[in-house]
């Protein structure tokens, strides 16, 4: 156990090693097999973890039975079990993110790796010991481990993107709920979101950056949008075609929920219902409105920008400061990286769902849903931040206390042994032929 962290770090590392510089030289901004990498950290640990303490019950089968009719205490020997499973994969952590990181050149985030791995290290030492606390053979043990690691590979969201699952578990505004359920969807958003906005090349400027990209969102985008619907209603009321107040009636109610949820007032005192009536004077104004609104939108974008300059320049204080924060990005932050939390491969831009318009640009900047409800916890994949009883916490701190909430209750099923009553009953079951 010792050895393997070290030898899967040195071959892993290793193989992603890569870079397209022309004169070979590895560059870190350029390695595109970062996020693999934080993918595959998540499985390792997961591996380690439940590898390491699969059989530790199953080989005390009978020293239990002794302890039982001695009425000894259970907590006392899960206890022990946990504590020397807890350290051996802290080891394993930090010997696995020290060697990995420093061959890949991740710099300042070996504290931020070890904490969210470690943590997922421990899910993995609590799930390995229900498995063993279940099952009276090695073998099923042993096969049980890729039977409950290929789900939480499958819905980390590192493979498979959430809006592009079955119609039935996928979501296009929030992470599907089964998703939430995943230790590997909370580290893989942890370890992307701190990897990006963590950095010392990007942490600096994350928060102008991020009003620079709603600005040009909301200008680009949600007004277009807003006002290309406008014009299809005028359109509708114009031409008058089969079925068009059932449209106009859709659109109506968009622009309304819309323009409510951005608390513009003054824009929804339009009396939009008067629009579905045929109303043209007040799609008038409702037009001239978004006009006024998309250019508040492009001064702030400006505003932004300037803001963005001068806090570069305060912050590289020397003649050739473009150069020098160029050395910096390379060092720091990671390309693949920051289209990921982006999403700049993505086709759309934004997209209508049923009567909302939803961001797909730039996710990590988008906290819109963030203050809308008090107990709002669930959020986009890769947002910056979470909403909880009204508090604001960062995700990569949210994602630890959801980890760590799920081994409290993977502690507390292998302690009542849920999961072998469970499969009890179901084998004492007695169906009729």
């Amino acid at each position: 156990n010792a050895l393997q962290a070290p030898f899967l770090a040195l071959v892993l590392a290793f193989v992603i090693r890569y870079t397209e510089d022309y004169n070979g030289k590895y560059n870190f901004y350029q390695n595109e097999n970062i996020p693999p990498y934080l993918f595959i950290c998540i499985i390792v640990c997961l591996f380690m973890g439940m590898t390491m303490s699969a059989g530790e019950i199953i080989k005390d089968r009978k020293l239990l039975r002794r302890e039982k009719f001695l009425h000894l205490s259970r907590s006392s020997y899960l206890n022990s079990k946990i504590s020397l499973l807890f350290l051996m994969s802290l080891f394993q952590t930090i010997i696995f993110v020290v060697i990995a990181n420093r061959i890949l050149e991740v710099k300042g985030m070996n504290f931020n790796y070890i904490l969210i791995l470690y943590s997922v290290s421990c899910f993995a030492n609590l799930l390995g010991l229900i498995v063993s606390s279940t099952f009276t053979s090695t073998v099923v043990v042993y096969i049980m481990i890729p039977v409950l690691l290929i789900p939480q590979m499958v819905l980390s969201g590192a493979i498979f993107k959430f809006d592009r699952l079955n119609k039935y578990i996928s979501s296009q505004d929030k992470v599907p709920f089964i998703a939430d359920l995943m230790v590997s969807r909370w580290a893989y958003e942890g370890l992307v979101v701190t990897q990006f906005k963590d950095n010392k090349a990007q942490k600096p400027f994350f928060e102008v950056e991020k009003r620079e990209s709603v600005a040009y969102y909301k200008s680009n985008f949600w007004c277009e949008y807003l006002k290309n619907s406008s014009y299809e209603i005028k359109l509708l009321l114009l031409k008058k075609p089969d079925g068009y107040e059932t449209k106009v009636k859709h659109l109506v109610k968009l622009l309304r929920n819309e323009l409510e949820h951005e608390k513009l007032i003054h824009i929804t005192n339009l009396q939009l219902d008067k629009i579905a009536a045929g109303d043209l004077l007040v799609l008038k104004d409702l037009s001239k409105s978004l006009e006024k609104l998309q250019l508040l939108y492009i001064n702030n974008y400006s505003v932004a920008s300037v803001q963005k300059d001068m806090m570069l320049s305060n912050y590289l204080n020397s003649v050739d400061r473009i150069k020098k924060y160029e050395s910096i990005k390379n060092e720091y932050s990671n390309n693949a990286v920051n289209n990921l939390v982006k999403n700049r491969n993505s086709l759309f831009k934004i997209q209508q769902v049923d009567d909302r318009l939803v961001q797909k640009i730039d996710p990590i900047y988008n906290n819109e849903e963030l203050h809308s409800k008090w107990y709002q916890m669930r959020a986009h994949f890769f947002a910056s931040q979470k909403n909880f009883l009204g508090l604001t916490i960062d995700t990569f701190w949210f994602n630890i206390m959801v980890i760590w909430t799920i081994n409290i209750i993977s502690f507390i099923l292998l302690y009542v042994d849920a999961l072998r009553r469970m499969v009890n009953k179901l084998l004492n079951l007695k169906f009729p032929i």
